[in-house]
């Protein structure tokens, strides 16, 4: 499946997409999901295959299987072990987050 894809709520993508996914909420790749294209969301938890652009993130997730290629920008990035990840990663968390002193 390709195209554009626009959500107001959280979303699975369990399959094959190429193109781009915008959500106010939640976008999820499912383990066996596959995007390639842009994305942009909140909040993102990859646990399949992510090869594009990731914008817009406060908080990403990207799981022990899962595979990411591109670029990503988000205020929070956690990265589990035996993940795979490829790209650009600018990560640059809120200036009045406690967690910051």
């Amino acid at each position: 499946m390709s195209g554009r894809l626009s959500f107001s709520e959280a979303v699975r993508i369990e399959g094959h997409f190429r193109g781009e996914v915008t959500s106010v909420d939640l976008i999820v790749v499912d383990s066996a999901g596959y995007v390639e294209g842009r994305i942009s969301a909140p909040r993102l938890v990859v646990l399949g295959e992510v090869r594009g652009n990731v914008s817009g993130a406060h908080q990403v997730m990207i799981g022990p299987l899962a595979r990411f290629s591109g670029q990503l920008e988000a205020k929070y990035l956690t990265v589990c072990e035996g993940a795979r990840v490829e790209g650009e990663l600018h990560v640059v968390p809120d200036a009045g987050d406690p967690r910051n002193t």
